[in-house]
Order: structure tokens, then sequence, then C-alpha cells
């Protein structure tokens, strides 16, 4: 991104799937900004169209700042060589 986005962005990016009669099965990945504060975080869920009741799951935000933290690079955004 060439700017900060204007207000926090919580995104789901999806990667794939399987399903079949009786059961789905999805990959994908979440893209949080800003970062969370460090402590617990509350992650919750609900998909009601595949009968998923609303469910949630705590992170520790310490984690995620750390991890985020140790990120690199791949390559330069300029010529997108490394």
């Amino acid at each position: 991104m060439d700017q900060e986005p204007d207000g926090p962005v919580f995104e789901y990016r999806p990667k794939g799937g399987t399903g079949g009669e009786d059961d789905l099965s999805a990959r994908g990945a979440l893209w949080l900004w800003p970062l969370p504060p460090a402590g617990d975080l509350r992650l919750v869920a609900q998909w009601t169209d595949m009968g998923m009741g609303e469910t949630s799951t705590m992170l520790d935000g310490t984690q995620l700042r750390e991890t985020a933290a140790r990120a690199r690079k791949y390559w330069d955004q300029e010529d997108g060589q490394g």
C-alpha cells in the first residue's frame, strides 16, 4: 500500500477451499490494520447461511505485535526485485 488506510481495517482474503454435500473447508488469511494493542483480542465470527452460529476465540495481541515486528519485505516496492 502506498498510504495508510483511513480507518481500522479487518479483511478476509480467501485462499481456496473444498466442499461436499455435508461439509465445507476453506482457507484464508486475515489482514488487520492497525495492529491491536498488547493483551487479549477477541475474534468473533458467524456464518448463519452455513449453519454456524456466533462463536469466538481469544488471540494474544502481544504475540501478534511481536510476530509482525519480525516480518520482512521480499522485494522493493518500486521495481518488484529483491
